[in-house]
């Protein structure tokens, strides 16, 4: 790793010497704002360039992945004004532009290349925005199936009653159709239907004290399913 370092700074340091040393040595007959102008807008498509190969653009220890919403944009972008900036530097120097309009075409150039990185930034927001919010969505539906697996991991050694043991696996079941929703009346759904049936865990360690409450929460956990099934 420290030898890989070592060539990439090499390379950009070898990169922006010869740039600097080729316009100073090759080009005497361009008058020096022009010349120093030149160097300058070089290096710094050089640099668009070692920053590709420096910074990946798919980061892939995000799970959001936002880069590949930024993609797009970002590439074209770059390689639309590397190759604006390039050109009318040619053409500054075949048709002798005078210094400003030089300026002042690559100052241009740089504003809408820092125009695509920005729209490129707020695209990657947006799809972290959408990741966050289908996580956030699926979370609630995640932690059903979870206590419903628990509460029928329980159930296959306790002893219930296999027609009550049914309408817990039926039920078990269903929550594999419920849609996830952030609503605040599913989610209250979620909770409540978490908490019956940590309820139904709690009283299987004494069945036949509890059968009663234990038909009951069943019941009552059939309502709150078929409830949560219109979100």
């Amino acid at each position: 790793m420290k030898a890989s370092r070592f060539f990439l700074f090499l390379t950009i340091v070898m990169g922006y010497g010869l740039i600097i040393g080729g316009f100073w040595l090759l080009g005497g007959e361009l008058e020096e704002k022009v010349r120093i102008l030149d160097a300058v807008v070089s290096c710094v498509v050089l640099t668009q360039l070692f920053m590709l190969l420096i910074f990946p653009m798919v980061n892939l220890k995000k799970k959001a992945h936002q880069e590949v919403g930024m993609m797009g944009i970002h590439y074209f972008s770059l390689l639309m004004c590397c190759l604006a900036s390039i050109c009318y530097m040619a053409l500054g120097i075949i048709y002798e532009i005078p210094f400003l309009f030089q300026l002042l075409g690559q100052l241009l150039l740089l504003f809408l290349l820092l125009m695509g990185r920005t729209s490129t930034l707020f695209s990657g927001e947006k799809v972290v925005q959408v990741y966050e919010r289908e996580r956030a969505t699926m979370k609630g539906k995640d932690a059903l199936k979870k206590f419903m697996a628990d509460l029928m991991s329980d159930v296959s050694g306790a002893g219930l009653a296999p027609a009550q043991a049914e309408r817990l696996s039926a039920l078990q079941e269903s929550v594999r159709y419920l849609t996830p929703s952030l609503e605040s009346e599913a989610l209250e759904l979620d909770e409540k239907i978490r908490q019956t049936a940590a309820d139904v865990r709690t009283m299987l360690n004494d069945i036949s004290s509890n059968s009663d409450r234990i038909e009951a929460s069943i019941g009552r956990l059939e309502q709150l399913m078929a409830r949560r099934k219109n979100y």
